[in-house]
């Protein structure tokens, strides 16, 4: 078995893993209204089933997971945010005619709005980190 060793680069002083991401963001702004595993309404399903962020998910709901759009779209890719099409999603980087889907996290009311930039920065940095 190869390891394969991941920089995250000088931005990310540390690299979260996935648990402390569920914490953090994944549960209290996820989990509950959309991706929180059975308890949850049903959401778009992808080949592998709806995302779960519920506090016992594990990292194999986004890592090297495809997205329900298809078009060689993954979700989190180790070691490139650049091509992890979470975080398109979390920073509205998509196409103004939805065929990618909405932002996340949807809007509470009318207007999306994005999280923290701490969080999106912690996420870049674990996804560049290797997804740990």
């Amino acid at each position: 078995m190869t390891t394969v060793a991941f920089d995250a680069g000088a931005s990310c002083s540390t690299v979260p893993t996935y648990g402390q991401l569920l914490t953090a963001t994944f549960v209290p702004r996820c989990s509950g209204r959309c991706h929180g595993g059975a308890n949850s309404p049903p959401t778009p399903t992808s080949p592998a089933g709806p995302i779960d962020l519920s506090p016992s998910s594990t990292r194999a709901q986004l890592v090297d997971r495809a997205s329900i759009h298809g078009m060689g779209l993954v979700l989190a890719v180790p070691g490139d945010p650049s091509s992890s099409f979470l975080l398109r999603k979390l920073t509205n980087d998509l196409p103004a005619d939805a065929s990618l889907g909405s932002p996340m996290p949807q809007g509470e009311a009318i207007a999306w709005t994005m999280i923290p930039q701490a969080e999106v920065d912690a996420i870049t940095c674990w996804i560049a980190g290797g997804a740990p």
